[in-house]
């Protein structure tokens, strides 16, 4: 019983960096295609009317 809580942790303390670096990778992939749509509309936007309706 104790070998196992002892191990369990050992594996969550193994998995923790594994998400500490995918998740900023799947927030900041997230992040730059938000940018590049936010970049199409503002430019498309530009085009139409104005730049100062989008800010």
């Amino acid at each position: 019983m104790l070998g196992e809580k002892d191990s369990n942790p050992h594996k969550q303390n193994q998995n923790l960096p594994c998400y500490h670096y995918t998740i900023p990778q799947l927030i900041l992939n997230l992040f730059i295609q938000f940018l590049k749509v936010k970049i199409k509309v503002f430019l498309h936007a530009q085009q139409k009317e104005g730049a100062e309706l989008f800010f």
